[in-house]
């Protein structure tokens, strides 16, 4: 796909989220690029070798994502600690994964993490990057978080470090899509927010980049936040989305790619697994502006057994907001349809996410790109 994507999701590298995406139609997946975040707790857990996890990571993509029907898809290491990347064999995650899945014949979109680039503590990521290959690659992505966002507001040393990216990359900036990624805004004003990345692509598209996305998430880290009692439900205002659609109103550019966080805050409770005693029932659906979320009770409950799950698939088909549009919908209609085993969490993961990005291209991104084209 050299076609510039519509939609970049920011999902996990997990059993979930690859099948989710691997149940989009072609359609969709043509014009999605998700970045697939590499998880670190199993190795830390079970305390196997680093190169070991890595190689098991590489496995589950091989066998989960269809190589002749997925377009592109990117990978990147935000969650390790930059001491942990160097793997045994002395090659960095980086280079490591990047060569064991182009091996394999996938095309890898490389992230660019301006902050860990710039890392004086860890030279090691830049190293190993400028050694790689890159002549196939048809864009680069360039994540600005962090410490770059604060950069912005000096302009020629951001273009001074941008430069030196660069040239370590040996290639033009018109291919680079850049990324302004303001993680978690749970909280924060959306006017300024969308004040402030609207300076941020002012001045990023003055250096003339392949393209700009935006990407943010407003998910609580824990779903108690939002939906305080059990087996009650209520609706998340989905603020990532609000602001994309005033700031492409407001720049009068409907070429700002849109990216989130998915169904689940990246640095919330869920992103270490939980509990199956404690853990709720949930499902988060995504409907117009919002996430409506409905919340069980404990599995422990239920002896550990997940049949809550079909009561909370009824609620979601019954309610106002149900579309029958995606795999994901089919596999929560049939849960709600029947009392046969509903599936473990990770199941409702790749259910929920698959009908969000599915909902997300289709419903919201898609009409507005082409009403303000």
């Amino acid at each position: 796909m050299k076609v510039i994507p519509k939609y970049i999701p920011i999902l996990k590298a997990k059993k979930g989220e690859l099948s989710a995406y691997e149940h989009l139609s072609q359609s969709i997946k043509n014009n999605t690029l998700p970045i697939f975040e590499m998880p670190t707790e199993n190795w830390e857990k079970t305390q196997k070798q680093r190169i070991d996890f890595v190689d098991s990571k590489v496995l589950q993509i091989n066998k989960t994502l269809d190589k002749n029907s997925t377009s592109l898809i990117s990978l990147d290491f935000s969650f390790w600690n930059y001491k942990d990347q160097l793997l045994e064999n002395q090659e960095h995650i980086f280079s490591y994964t990047f060569n064991q899945l182009t091996d394999k014949g996938y095309t890898l979109i490389p992230v660019i993490g301006y902050d860990r680039w710039h890392n004086e503590s860890d030279r090691s990521y830049q190293a190993n990057i400028k050694a790689l290959d890159f002549k196939e690659i048809p864009f680069f992505i360039i994540r600005l978080d962090g410490e770059a966002l604060e950069h912005i507001h000096e302009p020629f040393f951001f273009e001074e470090q941008i430069e030196e990216i660069l040239n370590g990359l040996k290639v033009t900036i018109d291919k680079c899509l850049f990324l302004i990624d303001h993680n978690n805004i749970f909280g924060k004003s959306p006017t300024q927010v969308t004040e402030e990345i609207i300076f941020q692509i002012k001045l990023i598209t003055e250096l003339n980049p392949l393209s700009i996305a935006i990407s943010s998430h407003s998910m609580p880290k824990s779903i108690n936040k939002l939906v305080p009692n059990h087996d009650s439900s209520n609706l998340l205002f989905r603020t990532e989305e609000d602001i994309w659609k005033n700031t492409i109103k407001k720049l009068n550019n409907p070429h700002i790619i849109y990216s989130d966080y998915g169904i689940i805050a990246n640095d919330g409770e869920e992103r270490t697994g939980g509990n199956n005693s404690t853990n709720n029932g949930k499902i988060r659906y995504t409907t117009q502006d919002h996430l409506f979320v409905v919340r069980g009770h404990p599995f422990g409950k239920d002896g550990g057994k997940h049949v809550q799950m079909h009561d909370l698939a009824k609620k979601v088909v019954e309610s106002n907001y149900f579309e029958n549009m995606s795999w994901g919908d089919s596999k929560i209609l049939e849960c709600s349809q029947t009392h046969k085993a509903p599936g473990s969490p990770m199941n409702w993961i790749s259910y929920e996410l698959n009908h969000h990005v599915t909902y997300m291209l289709e419903e919201v991104i898609t009409p507005l790109t082409v009403k303000f084209a």
